[in-house]
C-alpha cells in the first residue's frame, strides 16, 4: 500500500467526508471519477489569522519580556484549536500558525510543535482529559485511549515517564518517514508519555515527490517545525522537568513560616518579579543553621552582659551615673573576638563568623570591629532598634534618679521601672535582629559568600550527563529560561530520584528493529516496534512488537487502522461497499 491509499486511509480514521474542516478534497475532472490522483488536497489555516497577529504586533506586546511573549502566543494557538468546530483535523493548521510565528520573528527563539506541547503540558492548565481532547483535534480522530494499544503497551491507562521518540533509521526512506510519522501523530493523539512526543528523522529527507506530498497535505515548513534531525536520542532537562512538586516562595520569607508541606517540595527562592533567587534544600538547613547559631552565641553574650552588668552596679550602695555610663560603654568598645563564645570558636567558626560580619551584615571589619560598630550596623537593618535602646540607657541620667553630684537618688520602683525598659528594648532589639537573620535572602547570601556553596541550576536544553553532574548530593535543580537584564526565571525543577531511574524516556521504532541504525542514549527504552524485516533487540520489559512478512512497514500500519476506522467511522460508506 502507498502514500496516497495510506493517506486517504487515514484520512478516514479522521472523520473527513471528501470536504469537511481545513482539508478539502476536490476532484480535479471527471465527477464520477475514484481515482486518487485526480483530487488536489489543501489545507486551510485558521480563520481571521491577520486580526490575530495584528495584535502580536502591537507595542503592548512587544514590551513584553521573551517569556511572557512565549506565553501569550501559546495561549492563543490554545485558543483557535479550542474554538475550532469538529470534526477537523488541525495540524496543517496548528503548524501554518507556528510557521507565521517564525516568520514574523515574534519570539526569541524558533517556536515548533514541541515548544507548544511544552507549554501545553505543564503551563496550560488543562486537566488531562481536556488536554487529550486537545490532542484529538490536532491529529483528528477522539477515540478511547485504549483503542492505541494496538501500537503501543499503555493497557490500564498507563502513561510513560519522560518524553517519547518515533524514530525512523538513518538516511530515512519512504517507508520509514510515513510509518515514523503517522507513528508520532499516534503517540501524540495518545498522549503515551508525560513529556514531549518527538518525531525523530535522522539527517535531511531528500527533496522527492513525498517530501512535496508531506508539505502539500501538512505544511510546507512541516520537516522543519515537527521533525527532529539529530542522529542520536537523548534527553535534556525540558524532557524532566516537574512543577507539581515545588513551592515558590518570596526571598524576605521567614524561614519559620515554612510548614512540613513546603519541606517535602523542592523551595525555590524568587525576588518581587519572580525571578530565580536561589534554592532551598534539606541540607542547606543543617549548614547554614551552624553560622547562624554562633552569631546568635555572641548576640546572647552582648544581651546577657549588658543584664549582668546594670544589675551589679545597682546592688552597690553607691551609684553614680558616671558607673553607669562607664560600665555600658565598657561594653560597646570590646571588639567582638573578645567575647567568650568567640574565644571558644574554632579557626573554621571564626572565619565563618568574620566573613558573615563582613560579606552579609556589612560590617565592614568583621570579628576585630567593636560591638558599638556592630550594633550601628545592625541598625540599617532593624529600623534604629539599637538606636533605641541606646537612648533608654542614656535616660538614667535623669535628674529624677541622679542628683547635681551624679549620685543615685534611693527611688526604687522608678529605678526598676528604668531598668525594665531597658531590658525591654535590649530584647526587642535582639528580636528584631533575628527576624531579619532568619529570611531567605539572607540564608542564601550564607550558602553563597561564607559556606561557599554555588547556585546551581540548569536550563532546558542542560542534558542527562550535565545535571548527574551538576545534582551530586542534591535533592533537585531548579530549571530556569534566560530573562532580560540578566535574569533568570524558574520554570520546574528536575529531581534526583527521576535522574536516578535506570529508564528516563521511551522509543518506538518505525520500519527497523535492531539497535545498527539508531544511536540511543542507555536511559532509553525501546516499548514499541513496527517493522516487516528480521528483528534483532532486546528490551527489559515487555514491548508491543509488530513485525510480519510484508511488503513495507506501512502496509501494517493501514491493515491495523483499517480495525479502528470500521468502528468509529465507515464516511457514510456502506460495510458491503468497503468490503
Amino acid at each position: 500500500m502507498d502514500l496516497f491509499s495510506l493517506a486517504i486511509n487515514d484520512l478516514a480514521s479522521l472523520e473527513y467526508s471528501l470536504k469537511i474542516g481545513v482539508i478539502a478534497m476536490k476532484p480535479s475532472r471527471h465527477k464520477e471519477s475514484h481515482h486518487l490522483g485526480e483530487y488536489a488536497v489543501r489545507y486551510e489555516p485558521f480563520k481571521e489569522l491577520a486580526k490575530v497577529f495584528a495584535e502580536f504586533h502591537t507595542p503592548e506586546f512587544k514590551l513584553l519580556s521573551a517569556r511572557k511573549r512565549f506565553k501569550k502566543v501559546s495561549e492563543t494557538l490554545l485558543q483557535l484549536i479550542e474554538e475550532a468546530k469538529e470534526p477537523c483535523f488541525l495540524l496543517p493548521a496548528v503548524l501554518d500558525f507556528i510557521s507565521r510565528v517564525n516568520a514574523e520573528k515574534l519570539l526569541h527563539e524558533p517556536y515548533r510543535m514541541l515548544s507548544f506541547e511544552f507549554w501545553l503540558n505543564h503551563f496550560s492548565g488543562l486537566s488531562d482529559k481536556q488536554n487529550y481532547k486537545l490532542r484529538s483535534k490536532i491529529v483528528g480522530k477522539h477515540i478511547p485511549r485504549e483503542e492505541y494499544q494496538l501500537f503501543f503497551p499503555i493497557g490500564m491507562s498507563k502513561t510513560f515517564n519522560g518524553s517519547h521518540f518515533v524514530a525512523a533509521h538513518f538516511s530515512p526512506d519512504i517507508d520509514t518517514t510515513i510509518a515514523s510519522f503517522w507513528g508520532w501523530m499516534d503517540a501524540f493523539g495518545a498522549r503515551l508519555s508525560n513529556g514531549i512526543h518527538y518525531w525523530s528523522l535522522p539527517g535531511t529527507f531528500p527533496d522527492s515527490h513525498i517530501a512535496l506530498l508531506f508539505q502539500e497535505l501538512f505544511s510546507e515548513h512541516v520537516f522543519e517545525l515537527l521533525a527532529r534531525h539529530a542522529h542520536t536520542l537523548t534527553l535534556t532537562a525540558s524532557d524532566l522537568i516537574s512543577h507539581k512538586e515545588i513551592v515558590k516562595l518570596p526571598a524576605d520569607t521567614q524561614i519559620g513560616s515554612i510548614n512540613d508541606t513546603h519541606h517535602s517540595k523542592a523551595v525555590i527562592l524568587i525576588d518581587e518579579n519572580g525571578h530565580f533567587k536561589g534554592d532551598w534544600r534539606a541540607n542547606d538547613a543543617e549548614v547554614v543553621r551552624q553560622v547562624i547559631m554562633l552569631f546568635g552565641s555572641i548576640m546572647r553574650w552582648f544581651e546577657n552582659s549588658i543584664h549582668a552588668k546594670l544589675i551589679s552596679i545597682f546592688a552597690k550602695e553607691q551609684v553614680y551615673v558616671a558607673d553607669v555610663k562607664e560600665a555600658i560603654d565598657a561594653i560597646f568598645d570590646m571588639t567582638v573576638k573578645e567575647c567568650s563564645p568567640v574565644a571558644g570558636f574554632t579557626e573554621q567558626q571564626k572565619r565563618y563568623q568574620d566573613d558573615y560580619l563582613k560579606k552579609v551584615l556589612k560590617v565592614h571589619k568583621g570579628l576585630t570591629a567593636t560591638f558599638g560598630e556592630l550594633v550601628s550596623s545592625l541598625d540599617a537593618v532593624t529600623s534604629d532598634e539599637f538606636s533605641l535602646f541606646r537612648s533608654a540607657i542614656q535616660a538614667f541620667s535623669d535628674p529624677e534618679l541622679f542628683n547635681d553630684e551624679g549620685s543615685l537618688i534611693e527611688n526604687r520602683p522608678l529605678i526598676f521601672s528604668r531598668l525594665e525598659k531597658i531590658f525591654k528594648e535590649l530584647d526587642e532589639t535582639i528580636h528584631a535582629v533575628q527576624q531579619h537573620i532568619d529570611r531567605f535572602s539572607i540564608l542564601l547570601e550564607i550558602k553563597e559568600k561564607v559556606l561557599e556553596i554555588p547556585q546551581l541550576f540548569v536550563t532546558l536544553k542542560s542534558d542527562v550527563e550535565e545535571m548527574r553532574t551538576k545534582i551530586d548530593n542534591f535533592d533537585h535543580l531548579t530549571v530556569v529560561v534566560p530573562e532580560e537584564n540578566g535574569q533568570w526565571f524558574p520554570v520546574g525543577a528536575v529531581f534526583a530520584n527521576d535522574l536516578k531511574r535506570q529508564t528516563l524516556g521511551t522509543v518506538s521504532l518505525r520500519d527497523f528493529s535492531n539497535e545498527n541504525e539508531m544511536k540511543m542514549a542507555s536511559y532509553l527504552e525501546v516499548i514499541s516496534v513496527l517493522d516487516h524485516h528480521k528483528t534483532d533487540i532486546s528490551t527489559t520489559s515487555a514491548a508491543t512488537m509488530i513485525v510480519a512478512d510484508a511488503q513495507s512497514a506501512n502496509t501494517i500500519v493501514a491493515e491495523l487502522m483499517m480495525h479502528i476506522n470500521d468502528r468509529y467511522s465507515l464516511l457514510n460508506i456502506s460495510k458491503e461497499a468497503i468490503d
